[in-house]
């Protein structure tokens, strides 16, 4: 990988930590930096691990950590979506079941030890 790679990468990595928690995909992410969707997962995979994908998606799961540790789990599912920049309740319970294997609930239940 050549350092102007390595530099958009590193710039791409920036943008999801600073903007985790709006609704955007990874195809508009490739639009907003002059590379294809498949060259930037390709290159982000090759210096980070995982694809940009993944990564937005852990850092939504550590959004919604923080949230519900911080909020409690007072508030409907809908609040929790939207604050992590998921469009709807059906996102979130796809992405919690995705990344952790088990359900909202079983998942609340879970980070308060319950």
């Amino acid at each position: 990988m050549n350092d102007e790679c390595k530099r958009l990468i590193e710039t791409v990595k920036q943008y999801i930590d600073d903007h985790a928690r709006e609704d955007f995909t990874i195809e508009q992410l490739a639009e907003h930096f002059p590379v294809s969707q498949n060259r930037l997962s390709a290159c982000f995979k090759v210096l980070y691990g995982i694809t940009p994908k993944c990564y937005l998606d852990e850092k939504k799961m550590d959004a919604l950590d923080t949230l519900l540790l911080t909020e409690g789990d007072g508030y409907i599912m809908m609040h929790y979506a939207h604050a992590i920049g998921l469009n709807d309740e059906s996102a979130l319970c796809h992405l919690v079941r995705r990344k952790r294997g088990m359900t909202f609930s079983e998942y609340k239940r879970y980070l308060f030890g319950e």
